[in-house]
């Protein structure tokens, strides 16, 4: 094992070590907590009983770094092994694909989508290669709430990623739903993958995605109107797009004119 895979273990036994420390003292905290309360009731003295709780209590300031330094821990993982995971995921599951397509092209995709096939691989670990077994040793290796955290890192970089291929793609109609395709099928394996629900993470890419399939101007203006589900769904969200970015994802589309984007009220 190299010295940079060996830095890497040393930093998940490191994670798992203060989670499972960390629930051991919260456990043992809440159990001591317990007795106290209910052994300690009749004692007349009620000022040993305060003392004794007021002990207990300094618990939660050994939790508290305990669940500091762990969350440092997961960031600078994050930030070393999983974001760039991630983001080369993406970079060779776009290798060679397109989202201008004819009528013939976006039949073939659908029968065989090679964007989502690459992803669902690459991420999950269904083949060979560094980037396929990473997630299978996470899974391995980590508590279920270090995993957990690890994935919403994922989930998080895939997010800004994504967004930002976005700005530097060009989209025809069929290519723009073929888009809101990968995106809404990718969101339902990686919420398989986690167990929770990714719709706020996924708010942003959804709704761009839905913007990019559309007919026409009029659509995008209907959207962010009230007339469909999303909209409603939107509302909710504090990551809604802005007019500007609507314009800004708009002017991808090589089927809208620049003046029917300009003229969006």
């Amino acid at each position: 094992i190299g010295p940079v895979a060996a830095h890497q273990r040393q930093i998940l036994v490191s994670v798992n070590n203060l989670d499972l420390a960390g629930q051991y003292l919260q456990k043992t905290a809440d159990e001591l907590k317990a007795r106290v309360t209910s052994e300690w009731a009749r004692i007349p003295q009620r000022d040993h009983v305060t003392r004794a709780q007021r002990a207990l209590d300094t618990f939660g300031a050994f939790l508290a770094k305990f669940t500091h330094a762990k969350q440092r821990s997961l960031e600078q993982f994050g930030a070393q092994v999983v974001k760039p995971w991630v983001r080369a995921i993406l970079q060779q599951s776009y290798r060679d694909i397109k989202y201008v397509l004819t009528d013939e092209e976006f039949n073939d995709v659908q029968n065989d989508n090679l964007f989502q096939k690459r992803f669902i691989l690459k991420f999950g670990g269904g083949g060979g290669g560094g980037g396929s077994s990473l997630a299978k040793q996470l899974k391995q290796r980590l508590t279920a709430a270090n995993h957990a955290a690890v994935l919403d890192i994922a989930v998080s970089s895939l997010a800004v990623d994504w967004e930002r291929a976005i700005r530097q793609s060009k989209f025809n109609m069929l290519g723009g739903i073929m888009f809101e395709k990968d995106v809404r099928e990718i969101q339902r394996y990686l919420e398989m993958e986690s167990g929770v629900s990714l719709r706020k993470k996924f708010s942003r890419l959804l709704q761009s995605a839905s913007i990019l399939a559309v007919e026409g101007v009029a659509d995008a203006r209907h959207i962010f109107e009230g007339g469909t589900q999303l909209a409603a769904d939107v509302s909710s969200q504090a990551a809604a797009l802005s007019k500007n970015e609507v314009k800004a994802i708009l002017a991808n589309r090589i089927d809208i004119s620049e003046k029917d984007i300009s003229d969006l009220a």
